[in-house]
């Protein structure tokens, strides 16, 4: 559900005017037990984009603070252009249990928002993003996605 609001927001934000450029997510990356893509978006001269991430049934990730049992996310923008850095927020997360100990995290989807700085805000670019997410089900599985998206 988080997803498809990322989706939404994204499409109001141009139909309002208020985006410069909206770009089109990227294809779904499929791995054993998740998926994901990336939204982004030019906002009133800033740059934001969404990590969206579908689970499997019965399979969740972590929130920033993972506890005992897991790890957060972690995103890497090195190899970018005229991107100075990315910061990754975290919408509010539901308690589970994993291994018998009590986590936060997300289960079905989730879309992590992305603050993105630019070196040059007039200059165009490109968001070079790697993004490591601990899945876990009866098992936990690290799992990584690359994404590499020009911006105007």
């Amino acid at each position: 559900m988080i997803g498809r609001l990322a989706s939404a927001l994204i499409a109001a934000i141009a139909a309002l005017g208020l985006a410069q450029e909206v770009h089109a997510a990227t294809s779904w990356q499929e791995n054993t037990n998740s998926a994901a893509r990336l939204h982004l978006a030019s906002v009133g001269g800033e740059l934001v984009a969404g990590l969206e991430v579908r689970l499997e049934p019965g399979w969740k990730t972590y929130w920033r603070s993972a506890g005992s049992t897991g790890l957060p996310p972690v995103i890497d923008v090195e190899g970018s252009e005229n991107v100075v850095a990315a910061e990754l927020s975290y919408p509010a997360p539901e308690r589970f249990v994993a291994f018998g100990i009590a986590a936060l995290g997300y289960a079905d989807e989730v879309t992590f928002p992305l603050a993105v700085e630019r070196a040059d805000p007039s200059r165009g670019g490109r968001l070079t993003l790697a993004a490591d997410l601990l899945v876990c089900g009866t098992v936990c599985i690290p799992e990584r996605y690359q994404f590499d998206v020009a911006f105007p």
